[in-house]
């Protein structure tokens, strides 16, 4: 999760999974078939949480600071933060 907060998914290498785990390339694919399927099984829950929480800490921003942005822009704004925590499509 560290590597998601520094860096864009797809741009983050399996060896940097690695050695920031601590784990070797073996015992990776043991567990996992490739930095996807790793993603999916391992953090989804986790990703899923985020993506709610966020909406509703910037609908609760919107809400609460009375703010002049129209909803299409308040739906670009969350977007832009949830984007680099979304594995590509």
């Amino acid at each position: 999760m560290s590597l998601i907060r520094e860096k864009n998914y797809d741009s983050i290498a399996v060896k940097e999974i690695l050695d920031r785990a601590n784990v070797g390339r073996s015992t990776f694919y043991m567990h996992c078939r490739d930095k996807t399927n790793c993603w999916s099984v391992a953090s989804s829950d986790l990703l899923v949480q985020y993506v709610a929480s966020t909406f509703i800490l910037v609908l609760n921003w919107w809400l609460e600071s009375r703010s002049l942005l129209a909803p299409k822009e308040v739906n670009d704004l969350f977007r832009s933060l949830i984007r680099p925590a979304l594995p590509a499509e």
